[in-house]
């Protein structure tokens, strides 16, 4: 389901105003697995992942969370994503790093979108160094280790470069 429209909706009214619409939704196209996309919710709101049964949820750009804020308000898993628009600014080891810092601060995975903006060989080494950064962190935690030993492989300069809002 992808519904940015909700998060215009105050948290106190998502009990009337979303969830059985949500509900109704999700029983008419499906009895397995539940996932949304919903863009720009605020951290009271994601309580009511919960309450409708998500099996996983996409933020999206949410500008008013993070991964430590969805991971600490909410126990549905959730992907974090690198949008296309960022990585002109980026360089490779920023990439890497947001991936790192994602799954340090609780995202069960992590995504991004092939844009028209990324059709470009300095785009396309960034995707590349995504997709080797997610298949490392994929590894260590795999083995065992904690995602704070994923954490120490952000570099220094970019501790506290990424998801700066928290609440």
């Amino acid at each position: 389901m992808a519904d940015d429209i909700s998060s215009m909706i105050r948290p106190a009214m998502m009990p009337e105003f979303a969830l059985p619409y949500w509900e109704q939704y999700y029983r008419g196209r499906t009895t397995g697995a539940r996932h949304a996309h919903i863009e720009d919710l605020r951290p009271t709101h994601l309580r009511y992942l919960e309450a409708i049964g998500l099996d996983s949820y996409d933020p999206s750009v949410s500008p008013r969370l993070n991964p430590r804020i969805v991971c600490t308000e909410c126990r549905v898993p959730f992907t974090w994503r690198l949008p296309g628009f960022l990585y002109r600014d980026m360089s490779i080891r920023d990439v890497e790093d947001f991936v790192y810092q994602a799954a340090a601060e609780g995202a069960s995975s992590v995504h991004t979108v092939a844009e028209a903006c990324m059709c470009n060989p300095d785009a396309a080494a960034k995707v590349k160094a995504f997709v080797d950064a997610a298949k490392r962190t994929k590894d260590i935690l795999g083995s065992g280790a904690s995602r704070e030993k994923v954490g120490e492989l952000v570099s220094p300069e970019n501790r506290d470069r990424f998801f700066g809002y928290r609440g």
